[in-house]
């Protein structure tokens, strides 16, 4: 399956003191196909989830490539370094063998394997470190955003915070059940589950490096600690997540009361896991300030706002530039305007017809062949093409028809149909015409491309 990737860069804040602030870059991708569908989700033996299915998720939303690493939490802590003792943002088996090795140098703390994943997390922890994402990266700013904390530093009132659940405007959270496993195993095109979160209905290989598929970081595979998220490279889930199948167990929002009282939930495997233990999405389960070896975890965040439909360049309007993003993504459902799952010509159809917004700032759609966007398949559109006509690297504007990065015979022919073409106000399609001039303007562009 092809995803859609989108880097997360957060402004610089700047400290009260003025110094600068490091800035923490989360790649996200999009996880779309609202769905309906769920899978059967299994249970530890001390824990009964009364609900055995889940992953229908019926909008979209983005899910973290990779599991938080020691780097980056190692800046939250820095930039809430006057609360660390108090929100216990530290764990002191982070400084272990089997962790990242973080200490404290001087007035700031360090981690001795900066790329690993970061372990001994506890859900109070990760909510806090969703917060201060979603707050920018301020300093002193974990209590409040994503979830509202306000000091809970013990089980019972971290469980009812996590209970109460995220904001409605958070813009960073820790994934739901249902949206981690719809991004670890639904195969979009399919309306089906795959039994593992590595794109198989096979138990991945234990390994600890390699590019090949369906390899997970497990027990067996020789690892002595978590490796950098993304060592991995040949295996991801459907919609291209690394390591959900392995190397830390991750932390999700949803908790459970029971026995009295609220238990946080964690999905995927860790490295110290026996390969094969999970041959289905599998819950395990731990007190929201609880923390070991095995805990980590990575971010969500809401779908991206899509704006203007087909302003896929994010500037407030569709012209040739957004129809020339959609060539550039082609395969990708994040640029999907017809509705069949993948972004194809069909799409570039549908955008340049129905969305692309005209030279007058009045009239919307034409046809392929209107490269300069005034609504007339004419004589100046065949200009612009003669001018291209043989060249490669060629966008919608210079006479690129069909997203084949050529202005080529097969864009001459596109132009023909639909020469003579006039958009009027009001969506009324007129007929295109075919004039002999065009025959006569496109023996000079072939021979062209024959010199």
């Amino acid at each position: 399956m092809r995803y859609a990737k989108f880097a997360v860069v957060l402004a610089a804040m700047l400290l009260a003191t003025g110094a600068a602030q490091a800035v923490v870059t989360i790649d996200m991708l999009t996880v779309g196909d609202p769905n309906t569908s769920t899978m059967v989700v299994d249970n530890n033996a001390h824990f009964y989830w009364p609900d055995p299915s889940a992953g229908a998720v019926d909008y979209t939303y983005e899910m973290g490539e990779k599991e938080i690493t020691a780097s980056q939490y190692v800046e939250f802590m820095n930039s809430n370094i006057g609360t660390v003792v108090a929100y216990e943002l530290l764990s002191s088996q982070m400084a272990n063998a089997d962790s990242a090795g973080i200490t404290l140098s001087g007035a700031v703390y360090v981690a001795a394997r900066p790329d690993v994943a970061i372990n001994y997390v506890s859900w109070g922890q990760a909510a806090r470190f969703a917060n201060w994402m979603h707050n920018g990266q301020l300093a002193g700013a974990t209590e409040t955003g994503a979830y509202t904390i306000n000091g809970a530093i013990t089980d019972a009132d971290l469980a009812a915070v996590a209970l109460a659940g995220r904001e409605a405007d958070a813009a960073f959270f820790l994934p739901s059940l249902d949206e981690w496993v719809k991004a670890a195993y639904y195969g979009a095109g399919t309306d089906t589950f795959y039994d593992y979160p590595t794109s198989s209905d096979t138990a991945p290989t234990p390994a600890v490096s390699g590019a090949g598929s369906n390899l997970a970081v497990l027990g067996g595979s020789g690892a002595t600690l978590p490796i950098a998220p993304g060592t991995l490279t040949g295996t991801t889930s459907p919609y291209g997540a690394f390591d959900m199948a392995g190397n830390v167990n991750e932390y999700i929002e949803t908790t459970v009361t029971m026995f009295g009282e609220g238990i946080s939930m964690m999905m995927g495997n860790a490295w110290v896991a026996p390969s094969g233990s999970t041959p289905y999405a599998y819950i395990h389960t731990n007190h929201d300030q609880q923390n070991d070896r095995r805990t980590g975890f990575r971010l969500a965040a809401p779908g991206a706002d899509v704006g203007i439909p087909g302003d896929f360049d994010g500037d407030g309007d569709v012209d040739a530039d957004d129809v020339t993003e959609l060539c550039a993504n082609l395969g990708d459902p994040a640029y999907d305007l017809d509705g069949d799952g993948d972004a194809d010509e069909d799409d570039m159809i549908v955008l340049i017809e129905t969305l692309v917004e005209l030279t007058d700032g009045v009239r919307v759609g034409t046809r392929r062949g209107d490269f300069n966007l005034d609504g007339f398949v004419d004589g100046t559109d065949l200009a612009l093409m003669k001018t291209a006509f043989g060249q490669p690297l060629m966008d919608y504007a210079d006479g690129n028809a069909n997203c084949d990065a050529f202005v080529d015979g097969t864009d001459l022919a596109i132009l023909k149909t639909n020469f003579g073409f006039i958009a009027l106000t009001g969506g009324a399609v007129p007929e295109p015409v075919t004039i002999g001039l065009l025959s006569l303007g496109g023996l000079g562009l072939l021979r062209r491309k024959r010199r």
